[in-house]
């Protein structure tokens, strides 16, 4: 997911594939008994007040109404943004617990409030107001837009900051959670609005199908649209939310059947020679762990704090890293526009930098940046323990964003594990040791399910994956579009194809892990125009 690039480090680098340069806020979560109407807070900001404003204000359970006026493209159209908490339920089957407030925030049309709506169903946090992402529905639409922040993230708190133990936090609750606000809106300033669409990519687009899921369990008929991109539904198994699934997509379909001897082709075999490679090339290993200790220190340091100096573990590092990398590259930037960058192995200081690098060196290349061996600045990356306190829990909290997600993983959404498979029977020079097994040693330390093992025994056992992945197949009531890129490692997490009317899945070959339709270089123009057509169909354009 956008939050993926902090993939190759630690974990707080390594799973936060859905996310994307959000900030985090200190200020403490208000436990509003449910007998009382929060007063409204007064605002040191400067505000500008128009009509929208207030009748935003007007509604019962809606304060704190932020104005903006954001200017936006090559032509600095001035847009405004109103920003605004939302009172809700902190506990959805037990309204005695009182509310919190939840961040939201509306941009209207140039078409004005008769326009189509399209909720932005953030799995993160909101993003800051001169970064708000609007969809790519939303500028072919020419949509209004509604964001609503995910409850546990940034401000909109259902426990205090402080004693934070997520729990209410679930997919079920979050989808109670935008009926609620939705139900408001659509009965006040958007009772004229067109049509609704409900979208996101990611874990934002997981928030989006499972809304759809829990509106058929309560009857709800909020949206008209359901179009989730790059959405991964992984099921894991019962005993772990581990599901190796995207590992093995990652390596084994990502970049694979393009022409034989293609620059795509060339680059394939290129990467599937590199585990080997690294194994058996001292002079390769030498060069990739000298960058290792340059870009990755305090990874670096770990494993050798907690296995030793031994050149075969740290070797195994070298490959964590690879696989997280190469995961960022594929989900970033279209391989199409990276595959003549792939080196030989033997080409050694080169494809020491390559498996090193990730997509934002990537795309700084591709935008005209050097061509390998440009001067890297990092900083070094966080070291978590494998087992957190209470404290350490609330200070991971304070500075990284996305830990609400890693909870949610490990409870219902499933969590990625890589395939080291391809590395088993493997040995280093003059060593007996599997090295696929060594490899995964390494890797383990930073998985998810380790490092929220305080969370892992209450993994549902795939069930809530397992069940919407069947109810998709034969629903009969919500109208679903499910796009995914080939290339995108999350693809091993799509949906089934299905023969069901209501639902629509396409896999676009240039695409990444985002929802640029409209973008040439991701969406060719017969994909735009079969996802464009369902959209019509669905909506009655």
């Amino acid at each position: 997911m956008k939050t993926y690039k902090l993939f190759m480090l630690t974990l707080v680098v390594a799973l936060s594939m859905f996310t994307t340069g959000c900030t985090e806020s200190d200020e403490l979560t208000e436990i509003i008994p449910a007998t009382e109407q929060k007063e409204e807070p007064t605002d040191s900001t400067e505000s500008t007040s128009d009509e929208f404003s207030q009748a935003l204000e007007a509604i019962p359970g809606v304060y704190n109404v932020q104005v903006d006026e954001v200017k936006e493209g090559d032509n600095e159209e001035a847009r405004r943004y109103y920003t605004f908490f939302f009172n809700q339920l902190i506990d959805h089957n037990n309204p005695s617990l009182g509310y919190f407030k939840q961040q939201v925030r509306i941009r209207i049309s140039r078409k004005g409030l008769t326009a189509p709506v399209v909720l932005y169903t953030n799995g993160y946090n909101m993003f800051d107001v001169n970064d708000s992402y609007a969809s790519e529905m939303t500028d072919y639409l020419d949509a209004s837009t509604l964001w609503i922040e995910h409850r546990y993230f940034n401000n909109s708190l259902p426990e205090p900051f402080e004693s934070l133990e997520f729990t209410y936090l679930n997919a079920d609750q979050a989808a109670q959670d935008l009926h609620a606000i939705v139900s408001v809106m659509k009965q006040t300033v958007f009772k004229q609005s067109g049509k609704w669409v409900s979208t996101g990519v990611s874990k934002d687009g997981i928030t989006t199908a499972l809304y759809a899921y829990y509106s058929d369990i309560y009857g709800w008929d909020d949206i008209d649209l359901y179009m989730p991109f790059c959405a991964p539904f992984l099921e894991a198994t019962t005993e772990s939310c581990d599901d190796p699934k995207v590992g093995q997509y990652l390596y084994n379909v990502c970049g694979s059947g393009y022409p034989a001897d293609s620059q795509e082709d060339i680059a394939y075999q290129r990467i599937r020679q590199i585990p080997l490679a690294l194994i058996q090339s001292k002079e390769l290993r030498d060069a990739c762990l000298r960058l290792y200790h340059q870009k990755h220190p305090s990874d670096y340091v770990e494993i050798i704090n907690t296995f030793g100096r031994d050149e075969e573990m740290v070797t195994a590092g070298v490959l964590h890293i690879f696989f997280h990398c190469l995961f960022d590259k594929f989900s970033y930037v279209p391989f199409n526009t990276w595959a003549s960058m792939v080196p030989d192995t033997s080409d050694v200081e080169r494809m020491s930098e390559f498996i090193m690098m990730n997509s934002e060196e990537l795309e700084h290349i591709n935008d005209g940046g050097n061509t390998y061996g440009f001067d890297y600045t990092y900083e070094p990356s966080a070291n978590e323990p494998k087992a957190m306190s209470d404290d350490e829990l609330l200070l991971f909290r304070s500075f990284e964003p996305s830990m609400p997600y890693y909870v949610q993983a490990v409870r219902e959404l499933g969590n990625i594990r890589f395939d080291l498979s391809s590395l088993d029977g493997l040995h280093f020079p003059g060593s007996t040791s599997d090295f696929g097994f060594l490899a995964a040693t390494i890797s383990h330390q930073f998985d998810v399910s380790v490092l929220y093992q305080r969370y892992s025994h209450q993994w549902d056992g795939g069930q809530l994956m397992k069940s919407f992945r069947q109810w998709v197949k034969t629903q009969n009531k919500y109208n679903m579009i499910f796009a995914y890129s080939y290339n995108d490692p999350w693809t091993a997490g799509a949906i089934d194809a299905s023969t069901n009317p209501k639902v629509k899945r396409i896999i676009c070959k240039n695409g990444t892990h985002n929802d640029y339709f409209l973008n040439p270089k991701y969406y060719t123009e017969e994909e735009k125009q079969l996802l464009l057509g369902w959209v019509h169909d669905f909506i009655g354009l």
